[in-house]
């Protein structure tokens, strides 16, 4: 009987001495890639279109009084232009998105993903 005693002891001693914080990570999931947004007071429909260097990255259309958002999935340029056409003309203004890392699941959790947000306002 005294030698499982003493085996108890150990067992507790040495699970005491090993008290790495639990980590609990949830299963949120996250893409990397751009938002792009476009402000605009104008009262007509227009077209967005967003490059990086020659190739054409998303194109869309906005009508007026409606949120004007895109998300450009698994796409992290390191520049853009972004065009927008209306019938009076096309407009094309360059941005380097600042892309931050986020884990939705906390700290040394994955997945980590890199996003950023352009902002064109008309």
């Amino acid at each position: 009987m005294r030698r499982v005693g003493i085996a108890v002891v150990l067992f507790l001693a040495a699970c005491a001495g090993n008290q790495e914080p639990q980590r609990a990570c949830t299963l949120i999931g996250c893409n990397d890639g751009l938002n792009v947004t476009v402000t605009s007071a104008l009262q007509q429909d227009f077209s967005v279109t967003v490059k990086s260097g020659a190739q054409t990255l998303h194109t869309f259309t906005c009508r007026p009084g409606q949120p004007c958002v895109a998300f450009l999935d698994n796409h992290t340029p390191a520049n853009v232009t972004v065009q927008v056409t209306t019938n009076a003309g096309t407009i094309s203004r360059d941005y380097t998105p600042e892309y931050k890392v986020s884990r939705p699941n906390g700290p040394g959790c994955e997945p980590e993903c890199r996003q950023a947000t352009v902002t064109v306002s008309l």
